[in-house]
């Protein structure tokens, strides 16, 4: 039997006030389509930004640490943006075997997850230096993880 659950994450679209749903923005970027590293840049800060991602500065400057700034072979290979690895106590979109480095359709798939995993995990949350504090106990547990956060989001303001 196969079980199809569907997420709905409202965005609000700045201009008609109206929702839209996250599925129709997840789109693949066709593999001959070449984009620049300032694109990239640009598109996933906007796109955590728009998904309604709680602390962006700090969620985006973590897509840099764990991408590599957007070159490690699991962001080039699988858009996997965070490092994400395959989920056991939450829903995910990412593929893959569990404790492996997961796959995405594309980086807003890889994006929206991590939205799925805010929600699980820090909702509860409600300040900034909490959210980096909760992270470096939950997400990352290298002792240096913290400082490199606030290095990183110092070095790449938007």
């Amino acid at each position: 039997m196969l079980i199809v659950v569907m997420i709905w994450i409202p965005i609000i679209n700045k201009n008609t006030k109206k929702e839209k749903p996250v599925i129709q923005l997840v789109k693949p970027v066709p593999a001959e389509k070449k984009v620049s590293v300032t694109s990239i840049h640009h598109k996933v800060y906007h796109f955590i930004k728009e998904v309604g991602i709680k602390y962006p500065d700090v969620v985006y400057a973590q897509a840099l640490i764990e991408s590599s700034h957007f070159t490690s072979k699991h962001f080039k290979n699988k858009n996997n943006i965070f490092g994400m690895k395959k989920a056991m106590q939450r829903s995910t979109l990412g593929t893959g075997k569990v404790g492996e480095f997961v796959s995405f359709k594309s980086l807003e798939e890889a994006i929206i997850d991590y939205k799925l995993y805010q929600l699980q995990f820090i909702h509860k949350v409600s300040s900034k230096e909490e959210y980096i504090d909760r992270l470096s106990k939950r997400y990352c547990t290298d002792q240096g993880y913290k400082n490199l956060i606030l290095n990183t989001m110092q070095c790449n303001t938007k």
